[in-house]
């Protein structure tokens, strides 16, 4: 976990920068990024996984297998910089299914990812998705 220091700036990883934030509860440190939040769902069975964004490989696992009682595989965070369009890749070596989505990322974005026969499947939503 990066923890931000006191004057603000990048922090010490050199990763995310931070700025302070005045809210009811006091001062606090926030991060100054958009985010991606990556989740694996329905159809993965045991697969090799890779996943790209703007060409930065950012997971990278064997045996990704939805957890039937939620819809879940895995799921990865992702810093987007200051937000923008960026392209999202999902790779299953272990068969020939690959896909692609250009999203614009403006705070946080939730991408749901899906494996339907040979095709990959996206969702996005500006909220979190719901896994019971």
């Amino acid at each position: 976990m990066h923890r931000p220091h006191r004057t603000g700036g990048i922090d010490p990883g050199g990763v995310v920068p931070w700025e302070p934030y005045r809210g009811a509860a006091g001062e606090r440190w926030v991060a100054v990024v958009a985010v991606l939040d990556i989740a694996l769902e329905e159809g993965f069975e045991g697969d090799s996984v890779v996943v790209e964004v703007d060409g930065r490989r950012v997971f990278e696992r064997d045996g990704v297998r939805t957890r039937m009682q939620i819809g879940l595989a895995d799921t990865v965070e992702v810093p987007a910089g200051d937000g923008g369009d960026v392209d999202v890749e999902v790779r299953l070596p272990s068969r020939p299914v690959t896909g692609r989505l250009r999203v614009h990322v403006t705070d946080r974005l939730h991408v749901g990812v899906s494996v339907h026969g040979d095709a990959v499947v996206f969702r996005t939503s500006p909220t979190p998705f719901g896994y019971v």
